[in-house]
């Protein structure tokens, strides 16, 4: 039975709204005042609030600022109830996170149905999150520890033997620690990306270039990982880049990492030998990176099955990972208002297209949103 919080100093709407949560199969609480909600909020977090937006000591503006800055109540959905339907003081609500915005005298039936909409976008968060940590318990025990088993094993191997292993047989353990411990490193930040993209959607917050003045210079980033990955996986001559210059207002961090894991992909699932171009330009105002290799491509089915922790034909490929790479770059893209296309044919090609919008479309909505 979901808990609501109602904050009403008018004790015959308050009375009204108990009984009518009552007989809707809700467990109401209430509260008068600001400090009355303050000592419930001591002893329980509720499922949602219904408050009035205008009561004596602390309005219900000043209330939802107050909720969100507490960790227990900050993602706590808020229905206000207000006299004062103007439009100004709608916008006032919603901007500061209020979930709808109800004028009184209120409609019993247009009350319920918000009330049940917040609550089903509640559960299906809820089981979101759960979902994912049970992908994350399934997963990353595995992942974690293939490597470390290696580092623990061949670095007792050197500790109990160091006397009787020839210098190449020491320099040929080291590496297998090295090549694990980075093994160990690159599962653990995919991790952390992906928790870190999916806070920042469920929360909503974007960097906006002129908040934070956040802006790539993309040619330089591109080239510099490509060059880099591809010397590093001794297929320095297999790589063709054709980018153009552009500022875009991207996080740098999260650019980088579109490039690294679409590359990583690239290299990972193609023969040496085989080019990988690596292309960038301009059309319609949205900037477009694209990574192409001729591995082994994928089907249609296996492309509209991205998600976390999915990945297709593991064994026969035997490549390592934890399919946390395509969907975190989607994910990121979409984050920024732009999307992930992949094109491909089994055998012959995978195309990985990011689009992303340029500073002057940033900036355009930006303008149209002040105007408003």
């Amino acid at each position: 039975m979901a808990r609501i919080l109602i904050i009403e100093d008018d004790c015959k709407l308050r009375d009204l709204l108990v009984e009518t949560l009552i007989n809707a199969g809700y467990d109401p609480i209430t509260a008068n005042d600001y400090s009355q909600a303050i000592r419930l909020l001591e002893m329980e977090t509720p499922d949602l609030v219904v408050s009035g937006t205008a009561m004596s000591g602390m309005d219900g503006y000043e209330i939802l600022q107050h909720f969100h800055r507490l960790p227990s109540t900050s993602a706590v959905s808020f229905i206000f109830l207000s006299e004062n339907s103007s439009l100004s003081e709608f916008r006032k609500g919603m901007s500061l996170g209020a979930n709808d915005y109800l004028t009184k005298p209120i409609q019993v039936d247009e009350l319920l149905q918000s009330i049940k909409i917040q609550l089903w976008k509640k559960e299906k968060l809820e089981n979101k999150i759960y979902n994912t940590w049970l992908d994350v318990s399934a997963h990353v025990p595995h992942e974690l520890r293939t490597p470390l088993v290696s580092i623990l094993g061949f670095s007792k191997i050197i500790a109990d033997e160091v006397h009787d292993l020839s210098d190449d047989e020491i320099t040929e353990i080291a590496d297998k620690i090295n090549f694990s411990g980075k093994r160990l490193h690159r599962t653990i930040e995919k991790f952390l990306r992906f928790t870190d993209i999916q806070v920042r959607i469920i929360n909503k917050k974007r960097h906006l270039y002129n908040e934070n003045n956040v802006f790539t210079d993309t040619s330089d980033t591109i080239e510099l990982i490509c060059r880099k990955m591809a010397k590093d996986a001794n297929r320095h001559d297999d790589l063709i880049l054709e980018i153009s210059d552009v500022r875009l207002p991207v996080d740098s961090i999260d650019f980088e990492f579109i490039v690294d894991e679409l590359m990583n992909n690239a290299l990972k699932f193609s023969k040496p030998g085989s080019v990988i171009n690596v292309t960038s330009h301009i059309m319609d105002d949205c900037y477009f990176l694209e990574i192409t290799d001729h591995g082994k491509g994928m089907t249609k089915e296996q492309i509209a099955e991205i998600s976390p922790f999915t990945q297709h034909d593991r064994k026969d490929f035997q490549q390592m990972g934890n399919g946390l790479g395509l969907i975190s770059v989607k994910r990121l893209a979409d984050f920024y208002k732009g999307q992930l296309k992949i094109y491909s044919e089994v055998n012959k090609f995978t195309t990985c297209s990011v689009s992303l919008p340029t500073y002057k479309v940033v900036e355009e909505n930006q303008i149209k949103a002040e105007t408003v």
